[in-house]
């Protein structure tokens, strides 16, 4: 018997991303400690493996996009852990598009809210100055002329402190 069991509410099963409807939210509604519509998430998608909610902050118009395995952990109830960047990156393709940029937060540990196997990632509206942004191959790019090399943007550059890079 596996150690984990799969919460079977909305259970989809497709390994892709599947948007889900926002009706679930319905059943918290009535709770005296439901903090607010303000609080809930404005898209859900759900695969078989993952689910992914984003919110968007009232005050500062921030995207975050926060994932959690399906799987509960039958001995602590608490979703199972590790998410590899892998599915982080493919979730974020799925769900906000393989051309946003999004990262992750590591703050002061006076500010580390760590309550559940949960990963956040933030979107950003533009393309931010630090980054890995050489082409990869990965995807099409647009067409452009052979005789023309392709215009990168940026690229790997090793900084050393303390010495020359």
């Amino acid at each position: 018997m596996s150690r984990y069991v799969e919460n079977m509410q909305r259970h989809v099963h497709s390994r892709h991303m599947v948007e889900q409807d926002m009706d679930w939210l319905k059943e918290f509604r009535d709770d005296p400690d439901y903090p607010g519509p303000e609080s809930e998430p404005v898209r859900v998608w759900r695969s078989r493996d993952y689910q992914a909610m984003l919110y968007i902050d009232r005050d500062s118009g921030m995207k975050r996009l926060t994932i959690t395995r399906v799987q509960i952990d039958r001995y602590t109830g608490e979703y199972r852990e590790g998410i590899s960047w892998d599915a982080l990156q493919q979730i974020k393709n799925e769900t906000i598009g393989e051309d946003a940029w999004a990262v992750e937060c590591y703050p002061p540990e006076r500010y580390v809210q760590n309550v559940a196997n949960m990963r956040h990632l933030w979107i950003l509206d533009t393309e931010p100055r630090f980054g890995w942004k050489q082409l990869t191959g990965h995807t099409t790019e647009p067409e452009h002329d052979d005789n023309e090399p392709p215009a990168y943007h940026g690229g790997i550059h090793q900084i050393i402190i303390g010495g020359e890079s």
